[in-house]
């Protein structure tokens, strides 16, 4: 898609382009760090019999929104 654009769309200045892709355990954004403490939590529960346990766990770390109430 990216070699289309560049051949038939792009401004005519431009005549190469250079693609970077993320790499696992390369990103030090704040919402990596939420998922991390998210998924250790997680791992620390022996059982999550209802889906409203993920909601409390995910709630101590960021705000939850619910489809359809919120």
């Amino acid at each position: 898609m990216a070699a289309t654009w560049l051949v038939s769309k792009s401004l005519e200045n431009i005549t190469e382009m250079e693609l970077h892709f993320p790499v696992t355990g390369h990103s030090f954004l704040p919402a990596d760090r939420v998922f991390g403490f998210i998924e250790t939590a997680v791992r620390k529960e022996q059982e999550i019999l209802n889906p409203l346990h993920y909601n409390s766990i995910i709630g101590k770390y960021g705000k939850v929104c619910r489809i359809g109430r919120d």
